[in-house]
């Protein structure tokens, strides 16, 4: 008899232990989804206050980059991202690649050759031109500005302020990206080709014609000739 109260007393322990591992192993379980939750609220917050947050000029000229490599309408629109995307970095030096030299004008113009070819002039009033071994030039102007030249015969330049992008191209094309989406394209041939923001496209050619080709399809074409009696 003695040895079966024993055993139950075992039992009960056990059972005892059993109930209190249970107990535990749910309040862990409770606290790691409080943290959890806990977690959530805080990146719940945390996107609340950026969407709140207004967005530095630097911000808006990244977004503007960014919607103008999204969707090219044609290949001379994907030039015109690929200039703007130029411009959303800056050339650095690579990894590894070791100054050389260094030289300092009487004018306070100091000059760095790296390892890899590149050089660097910095101008006294705050202007850095970079040039690659490839031929790529790169101006950093003191008020934002940026002109690219490349071996293609490419020129690109950057308006800070009104945050507008200048292409030029060696066949006479010129393409102006402004800031508000639209897009103009200037060809040799004198005509003109303007893309709004909401996607209309003018055409005006060389004779003073113009073309209106609408989202929907529609086109309409306005004469220069003067029908009037």
């Amino acid at each position: 008899q003695q040895q079966q109260q024993q055993q139950q007393q075992q039992q009960q322990q056990q059972q005892q232990q059993q109930q209190e591992k249970v107990q535990l192993q749910q309040q862990e379980k409770a606290q790691q989804q409080q943290q959890q939750q806990e977690k959530a609220q805080q990146q719940r917050q945390q996107q609340q206050q950026q969407q709140r947050t207004p967005r530095s000029e630097g911000t808006r000229r990244q977004a503007n980059v960014t919607a103008a490599k999204s969707a090219p309408q044609d290949p001379l629109d994907e030039a015109v991202a690929a200039a703007v995307g130029w411009l959303s970095h800056e050339v650095t030096s690579p990894r590894g690649d070791m100054m050389v030299a260094e030289t300092t004008g009487q004018d306070g113009k100091v000059e760095r050759e790296y390892r890899s070819g590149r050089r660097t002039i910095l101008f006294s009033n705050g202007t850095r031109k970079d040039i690659l071994p490839s031929g790529h030039v790169c101006v950093y102007f003191r008020n934002g500005d940026i002109k690219q030249v490349f071996p293609d015969g490419r020129n690109i330049y950057f308006y800070a302020q009104a945050n507008t992008t200048h292409t030029s191209y060696s066949d006479g094309l010129e393409v102006f990206y402004f800031d508000n989406g639209q897009v103009e394209k200037h060809f040799s041939d004198g005509h003109k080709e303007i893309t709004f923001p909401d996607k209309t496209r003018k055409t005006i050619f060389a004779n003073g014609e113009e073309e209106n080709s609408f989202p929907d399809g529609l086109s309409e074409l306005k004469s220069s000739i003067d029908c009037s009696l």
